[in-house]
């Protein structure tokens, strides 16, 4: 009967632990209330936008993630170094890599693509981004969107980027083992 007992008492102090730790996580808050241009253009952030009101009624409820990274270059002319924000689009499977390049932010907060963009402006995720940088530049406030910062896994420790991942704290496959 003592391993029994073991067990459950490890059990319970594994759970207790999971939520002190949910406890910690949601203080932090993942919804980016107050969300600024600044924190959009910080360094290497991934995020996902989900629509909560539109005009087009088939773009609620879709969510987008987006990975905007600021990195420096030489510039091959003048050979001066030179400051880039790339905005890139989360299109695949993996969370970590399969990001598709969209285009950059120009040093006036201006969305736009280049020649190596993958996604046209006439896309509802260049659209929805555009209009992001918009109205962060000027210092609107944002309700028809809900923005989320990419989170971990409590379980496992995957990214997660998922709205309703990013919501629970687990992926889908962790959510459904806690539940066992």
């Amino acid at each position: 009967m003592t391993n029994g007992i073991n067990y459950q008492f490890e059990r319970e102090t594994y759970e207790l632990a999971q939520e002190t730790l949910h406890d910690e996580i949601a203080s932090r808050a993942s919804v980016l209330d107050g969300f600024t241009l600044t924190d959009l253009t910080a360094g290497d952030s991934i995020f996902t936008v989900t629509v909560l009101r539109a005009n087009d009624e088939r773009q609620i409820g879709k969510s987008y993630t987006y990975r905007v990274a600021r990195y420096t270059y030489t510039d091959e002319r003048t050979g001066q170094e030179r400051e880039n924000v790339s905005v890139k689009l989360l299109t695949g499977p993996n969370n970590l890599s399969d990001y598709t390049y969209m285009g950059m932010l120009t040093a006036d907060n201006k969305f736009r693509t280049t020649r190596a963009s993958k996604v046209t402006m006439d896309a509802a995720s260049a659209k929805l981004f555009d209009w992001l940088v918009k109205r962060l530049a000027a210092g609107q406030h944002i309700d028809s969107v809900e923005i989320l910062s990419a989170g971990r896994c409590l379980r496992c420790g995957r990214p997660l980027t998922v709205a309703d991942s990013i919501r629970n704290r687990y992926g889908p496959v962790c959510a459904g083992k806690m539940g066992e």
